[in-house]
């Protein structure tokens, strides 16, 4: 069953990039007539696409639409070009919008969509119907996701652009563990694992530190190797 209903945009991403802009460089109130003369597009388009810049926070008001702050700040680095804070300006909006937002949560859930299941999955769970100005608009939303740098395409998919950005740390075997080895026999599958130490070429040292704990129902085994942990690593530096 479809989700709760939300107003797609009514055409493609660079329509409605046009359309911001033009809401940006207009002071106060403006009609939908003001914004097509300003932005070339026709006034059908326009009011197709203020339902959702509505939504979204981009712009608010009846008859008379203006530009909100956050859209103001979007629709002059739009007119810039300036692409960092395009990203910044996009990801707030979708942050606070639930429908935009939960589409972030469904890639990340899904371990990745191609940009089709992606545009399939938004025009669904909006509750519009199948049309190709939805359709469009399906992809426009998809576009926004991605330009906005919250998902990324990697390997054929869209993915969650965080998992992607995370730094690998070196892998190196180590004895610091070995305590628990000698104060419970009873363990011996906690020898030989690994940790994960990152060194950056910086002054100050900051050491990441991830185990491989053995399963057990035993408390000692943990009790054992948070003893073991900070004789190694807190109270050696406190000697």
């Amino acid at each position: 069953m479809a989700e709760e209903k939300f107003k797609l945009p009514g055409s493609s991403y660079e329509q409605l990039r046009k359309i911001i802009i033009a809401y940006g460089n207009i002071r106060g109130d403006s009609s939908i007539d003001d914004i097509a003369k300003l932005s070339g597009i026709s006034k059908f388009i326009v009011s197709k696409n203020n339902q959702f810049m509505i939504s979204s926070n981009i712009i608010s008001g009846g008859n008379k639409k203006t530009i909100s702050e956050i859209g103001g700040k979007l629709a002059r680095a739009f007119e810039h070009n300036q692409d960092e804070d395009v990203k910044k300006y996009l990801s707030e909006i979708v942050a606070s919008n639930s429908f935009l937002s939960n589409l972030i949560t469904t890639v990340r859930i899904k371990n990745g969509m191609t940009s089709d299941e992606l545009a399939k999955h938004i025009l669904y769970v909006s509750g519009d119907k199948d049309t190709s100005d939805n359709k469009a608009g399906a992809n426009a939303v998809a576009d926004l996701l991605e330009i906005s740098g919250l998902i990324l395409e990697s390997e054929g998919k869209l993915v969650v652009a965080n998992k992607q950005t995370e730094q690998k740390s070196e892998i190196i075997t180590t004895d610091i563990i070995q305590p628990i080895i000698t104060n419970n026999a009873q363990s011996p599958d906690v020898q030989n694992k690994i940790v994960n130490v990152k060194q950056p070429l910086t002054p100050s040292i900051s050491i990441n530190i991830q185990l491989q704990i053995p399963e057990s129902d035993n408390p000692v085994v943990y009790a054992n190797l948070f003893k073991a942990l900070r004789k190694h690593l807190i109270d050696s530096e406190n000697d």
